[in-house]
């Protein structure tokens, strides 16, 4: 019994220390660490994209961009083989981009839901 409720205990833990299910489809980084990640989630709670986004690699000085889609679209993946830091940007914001998180080289911090806005 002991053994049983020592594996619920376990089992609880791990689940709810859980990132969720995050898979980064792209990554770009410049000289100047100025990063951008592309992910795609089935999770729909921007509370939670936000938090996620926040875990991500900055370099102080530098910008850190993350986008989140909850399906993979074609175009995000090339962001790897983008030529500088705003081509990667053009290509990780699509229309179907969910969430859009920034920290900037003052440490400002943005995120929207829907980045991509209307045009």
């Amino acid at each position: 019994m002991k053994r049983l409720l020592l594996l619920a205990c376990f089992a609880f833990i791990l689940l709810s220390c859980s990132g969720g299910n995050y898979e980064q489809v792209a990554y770009y980084k410049n000289d100047f660490n100025f990063r951008v990640f592309v992910y795609v989630t089935p999770e729909t709670d921007l509370g939670k994209i936000r938090q996620h986004a926040e875990k991500q690699t900055y370099t102080s000085g530098s910008t850190t961009a993350v986008y989140y889609y909850n399906e993979l679209v074609g175009s995000t993946k090339s962001v790897t083989f983008a030529k500088d830091a705003m081509d990667a940007q053009d290509r990780a914001c699509t229309k179907e981009c969910i969430a859009g998180y920034w920290k900037f080289p003052t440490g400002k911090v943005s995120f929207y839901a829907n980045p991509y806005g209307e045009d």
